[in-house]
């Protein structure tokens, strides 16, 4: 991963979360 999640606030944490969440699963499939 390329981004350190200390780095962002808890907000902006949830949405990184969850981009690289969405991520994976694409590349899952």
């Amino acid at each position: 991963m390329g981004w350190n999640p200390k780095r962002y606030g808890k907000k902006t944490w949830r949405i990184k979360k969850i981009e690289f969440s969405t991520a994976k699963n694409t590349e899952a499939r």
